[in-house]
């Protein structure tokens, strides 16, 4: 493999303001001052490197239409430049963090702060925000200057954020309950005196909790709870009884007809009955979703159907989450981004555009 030699090639004379935008300026500014132009990639090929075409001497249009006799030379030009945008952007162009999609926009966080971006990764707006939180509905609350404002789906900002009347429950259902929590799945957990009960909506005890295990939210009719002497773990019904007689180190929720699992082998889902859903173990696993659920194997980590069987064929170093609205918070070499049912990148916004 020989090694590129760059210092009898010319570095191109035409100036970043030639490009339209302020991020294509930066970046032509960044090329024109750290990358050698002429060296091609180094590759196991025994060929010496061959020089790009020298561009000094070519014009770059900017509004107006290019001469005929240059139109050629300046095509060629244009696809080397997209090239090293396109390797540029590969490199170093990527979010901070990125959040789920809810209502079709994300939660990211660029290096100016927080926004909101679609499916393209285009930004809601130019505002950027110490904070955000994803939509809910219409809104999204964000933070800024230590003050708290509401940005709506057109990018709109507001400085109150509008009042939500929750429903009270009606209290001639829970007489006798001295406090009644959230609802979830239909179940709440609710005292009377020192003893802790879980209820229904109607104001039904359906249990009392047994003090020697944590409770949590129910979901799909079953709650994960965890044996406080030694932090084993399994899931109780509506009844408050044990489905199955196996303890696990930890225990997920029920989605989907199945539940994360960690046994001495390693991770799994199991049915609520108690039955392993499939043979293989995990590193890590999490909660299925439209039919699919992160887990990490040896390679990494990715998604898997039913059978355990992976979806795509790729997988990434940081970690996977469970799809929502068809994508994915993905993290991958330290960068953030989404990725479709297909493994498929979101945003795939191209630098170089027709």
């Amino acid at each position: 493999m020989e090694k590129c030699d760059s210092s009898s090639f010319s570095r191109p004379s035409f100036s970043p303001a030639v490009f339209a935008t302020p991020f294509r300026q930066a970046v032509a500014t960044a090329l024109l001052t750290t990358l050698p132009i002429g060296c091609a990639t180094t590759h196991a090929s025994s060929k010496p490197a061959a020089p790009i075409t020298t561009v000094a001497t070519v014009h770059i249009p900017t509004a107006e239409a290019p001469d005929q006799a240059d139109t050629d030379a300046e095509e060629e030009v244009a696809r080397s430049r997209c090239s090293y945008f396109e390797k540029l952007q590969a490199s170093q162009v990527s979010f901070k963090k990125v959040k789920d999609y809810h209502y079709g926009l994300a939660v990211a966080q660029d290096v100016d702060g927080w926004t909101y971006i679609d499916l393209s990764g285009n930004p809601l707006s130019a505002e950027r925000f110490d904070y955000a939180e994803p939509f809910d509905g219409n809104v999204g609350e964000v933070s800024k200057n230590g003050e708290l404002f509401y940005v709506n789906r057109q990018g709109g900002v507001g400085r109150k954020k509008p009042e939500i009347q929750n429903e009270t429950p009606d209290p001639k259902k829970f007489v006798g309950l001295d406090v009644v929590g959230i609802f979830y799945d239909g179940m709440a957990n609710a005292s009377i005196g020192f003893n802790d009960y879980f209820v229904n909506e109607t104001g039904h005890i359906q249990f009392q909790e047994d003090s020697k295990w944590i409770y949590h939210d129910f979901s799909e009719g079953f709650n994960a709870v965890t044996r406080k002497v030694d932090n084993k773990a399994a899931h109780v019904d509506e009844s408050g009884q044990f489905p199955y007689s196996r303890l696990f180190k930890v225990a997920g929720d029920v989605h989907e007809g199945r539940a994360a699992m960690k046994d001495d082998s390693g991770w799994l889902h199991i049915f609520p009955d108690g039955h392993d859903a499939y043979s293989k173990r995990f590193m890590r696993a999490g909660d299925y979703n439209g039919g699919m659920a992160p887990a990490k194997d040896n390679s990494g980590w990715h998604h898997i159907d039913f059978n355990a069987k992976p979806v795509y064929p790729y997988r990434f170093n940081g970690s996977v989450g469970p799809f929502v609205e068809n994508m994915s918070v993905t993290v991958d070499n330290g960068r953030w981004f989404h990725i479709g049912r297909s493994g498929k990148r979101y945003p795939n916004r191209k630098v170089c555009r027709d």
